[in-house]
């Protein structure tokens, strides 16, 4: 179900005062559809306040919660003290976190993107500006 559908179904419900069948009635379902897409979309909202990491992926979500890292607050110290990083080995790895996953963490905090570096990484050097004879 598209966001925008589980709001109108809210909407109806909660600030309109609809019942299952005018609901039913102007999404073209029976009542008793209109009450599952009601639920659904209950549940969708629930988890989303309840969930600090609801926007991230699946597997990021993962490597926080073996990492034991609740709040975005927690996040935010692990990324800044440099604990939680993809050059990390030993005690402070993390499976299934590499550049891709950094990035996108770094970008759910809003902080600046960080450039890999090291030998398994090639940087081209910036295009020259002499003209080609």
């Amino acid at each position: 179900m598209n966001k925008e559908k589980s709001q109108s179904i809210l909407r109806m419900r909660e600030v309109e005062h609809k019942t299952y069948r005018t609901i039913g009635i102007s999404l073209g379902v029976s009542p008793s559809r209109a009450s599952s897409l009601y639920k659904k979309a209950v549940q969708e909202r629930n988890r989303q306040n309840r969930d600090p990491f609801y926007s991230l992926s699946i597997r990021l979500c993962n490597v926080l919660f073996m990492r034991n890292i609740r709040t975005v607050k927690q996040l935010k110290k692990e990324i800044q003290s440099g604990k939680l990083h993809p050059n990390n080995y030993g005690y402070w790895s993390a499976r299934n976190y590499g550049w891709k996953t950094h990035s996108a963490v770094r970008e759910f905090l809003g902080l600046a993107p960080e450039i890999p570096h090291g030998k398994h990484f090639h940087i081209p050097p910036p295009p020259s500006t002499t003209p080609i004879k």
